[in-house]
């Protein structure tokens, strides 16, 4: 007979009437968005906190929109549709995929504000029960979700969190099949955390463990886990930027190469396309039994919201903001902005992406200039000794971006500089002095390149920047001072 979502129980109703809840939203690749039928099962469920960064492909997940103008759950389409779609991937388990689809469990929902959130979290992992602010929340989230034999994952201190979780849904025979095997990304679990719950003598648990940390990290506590968890299947050591794509790991491919951006048309040989869809929870008026229903937002990871460029960003939870990296061409008095010929977006803009995970920033300041433009990592080179800055609410978004300058390693082409000032409306990008890359860019952009040309009078009097092809960045801004 086929389980159908629990109701709640007692220990369910004595937690406080507040009634914000984890989101859940889930990817599939298929040929139509998921819709729950019966118990969810093999699925990857990722457990995240919107204002961290998250592991895979790019960092972060949100519970709604994103205020940089996406979908949040953008920065994770890419890496999810480079798994779901993979050729190959149904023969992966004896003749099936490990896991079919991937639910986002998202806590950020659940709080109010990312200090309340912190204070949770650090409650949730100092006490031996699950806290009626967090680890209830999340068990009452997944016992409604109803599914069976999960491969879940969780980073840094939600590591300790998903141990939890996985703990108490072994104490009831109602979900004792939820969880199947365990997924440690970079756990960070401190001595407290293992003297409150690593240290007593317990029956072993039969669910397999699977864990990934950097190389020289203490956090993975491997001798205690290994008292509760004899069946280590999986022991990753990275290095840097090495786990581009935690859906492929789980999936039990170590891959290398960074995952392609989210591409709305794209599908594998079958015809399946990537959906997404939120999962709400439900209770029904007759019956009183938790209903489950999916809402297609598959649209939504491809539509921008955009912010005039003129306007206030208003106040911003600068600590919830996604963080972008982004690179600044310059060759001679002229730098490189890009502009979207698939109009994702209007003007033009310094190039940017979110970093992935364990992405060193120059790494993603030059994957950034390559997507955008199509400009190689061979044709710059770093500017040494110049330093990164920060442009706070690019375009009225919120978003802080870290602001890194290069510099064009093949002279211009040959004739009059002036040639480069010529806009080509069908190039991926074009060559702007200072005052005309001002005038095309947002003021918060625009004060940033005023104060890259700053920096680039002083590196220049010190030797560290060429003064060659028309000269040096911003030798209009210093003349103006003159």
């Amino acid at each position: 007979m086929p389980r159908v979502p629990p109701q709640e129980d007692q220990e369910d109703k004595e937690d406080p009437p507040r009634t914000e809840m984890p989101s859940v939203h889930v990817f599939v690749g298929d040929y139509g968005p998921f819709q729950p039928k019966g118990p969810i099962d093999r699925a990857l469920l990722w457990l995240c906190h919107g204002g961290g960064r998250g592991v895979v492909g790019a960092p972060a997940c949100d519970g709604g929109d994103s205020p940089s103008g996406r979908h949040a759950l953008y920065s994770l389409a890419g890496a999810a549709q480079a798994e779901l779609l993979r050729p190959g991937r149904e023969s992966d388990d004896g003749g099936r995929p490990r896991f079919s689809r991937i639910l986002i469990v998202d806590l950020a929902d659940a709080f109010a504000t990312e200090e309340e959130y912190r204070a949770a979290l650090a409650a949730e992992n100092a006490r031996p029960e699950l806290t009626k602010a967090l680890g209830k929340k999340l068990l009452r989230t997944l016992k409604r979700l109803v599914l069976t034999d999960a491969r879940a994952a969780a980073e840094g201190e939600l590591a300790g969190v998903l141990l939890k979780l996985y703990a108490e849904t072994r104490r009831n025979a109602v979900s004792a099949d939820m969880i199947e095997e365990l997924w440690l990304m970079h756990p960070d679990l401190s001595e407290e955390y293992v003297a409150a719950h690593l240290s007593d003598e317990v029956e072993p648990h039969p669910a397999q463990l699977n864990l990934v940390r950097r190389e020289g990290s203490t956090g993975g506590r491997l001798p205690a886990l290994r008292r509760r968890f004899p069946d280590v299947a999986t022991r990753i050591v990275t290095r840097g930027d090495a786990v581009h794509n935690a859906f492929s790991v789980v999936a039990r491919r170590r891959l290398t190469d960074a995952p392609a951006p989210y591409a709305a048309d794209r599908h594998d040989d079958l015809g399946h396309s990537l959906f997404l869809s939120r999962l709400h929870v439900e209770m029904d008026v007759f019956t009183k039994q938790y209903q489950r229903r999916g809402e297609d937002v598959t649209a939504d990871l491809d539509a921008l919201i955009e912010a005039p460029a003129s306007a206030s960003p208003g106040p911003i939870d600068w600590s919830r903001c996604d963080r972008h990296v982004s690179a600044l061409v310059l060759r001679g008095n002229r730098c490189v902005l890009a502009r979207s010929l698939a109009g994702a977006c209007t003007g033009m803009r310094i190039p940017s992406v979110l970093p992935r995970l364990g992405e060193a920033a120059p790494r993603a300041a030059l994957r950034a200039l390559e997507e955008h433009t199509g400009v190689e990592e061979d044709e710059v080179r770093a500017l040494e000794h110049f330093p990164v800055l920060t442009v706070y609410a690019p375009n009225g978004r919120a978003v802080l971006m870290e602001l890194h300058v290069l510099y064009a390693v093949n002279p211009p082409p040959e004739g009059p500089l002036e040639e480069a000032d010529m806009e080509d409306e069908e190039d991926d990008y074009d060559w702007y002095t200072y005052p005309n890359a001002v005038r095309r860019l947002d003021a918060a952009s625009g004060g940033a390149l005023r104060t890259v040309a700053c920096a680039l009078s002083q590196a220049a009097a010190a030797g560290l920047v060429p003064d060659q092809w028309g000269g040096v960045f911003g030798k209009e801004l210093r003349m103006t001072a003159k």
